[in-house]
């Protein structure tokens, strides 16, 4: 994944399911049973840009798509851990850190359902 593509969905320039596409093989290795405790996950991330700013609007532009059913868990996870250990997209709060930490990692959040995404939601709303 190019953090241009990512900056494309969160400001709505990439269609989703355009986006899910580029990005099915990632995230099915992404989704595969993980390594043991302490092992590492696969991110691919490629800085095609300088920097990309994640802000609310960002974190509700992502839950709306997989509230619309077009990314799934598995692939929101998969960006939210993406866009946190990448040094060059920048977080607008700690608020932005926190709702991006809760859609990441289902082995120890679980999986990211509706009512889930619904709250987060809420919470970046209200800035």
């Amino acid at each position: 994944m190019n953090i241009s593509s990512l900056r494309r969905i969160l400001d709505g320039t990439l269609p989703p399911q355009e986006l899910c596409i580029m990005i099915a093989d990632e995230v099915a290795r992404y989704a595969s049973p993980r390594n043991p405790i302490g092992g590492s996950i696969p991110i691919m991330l490629q800085a095609d840009e300088d920097s990309v700013h994640i802000d609310c609007q960002a974190i509700r532009s992502l839950i709306d798509a997989y509230l619309g059913g077009t990314l799934s868990a598995a692939q929101v996870a998969y960006l939210c851990d993406g866009i946190l250990l990448s040094d060059q997209l920048g977080l607008d709060s700690e608020l932005v850190r926190e709702c991006l930490e809760e859609m990441t990692d289902p082995e120890i959040n679980g999986e990211l359902t509706a009512l889930d995404a619904m709250h987060i939601r809420q919470r970046c709303s209200e800035i």
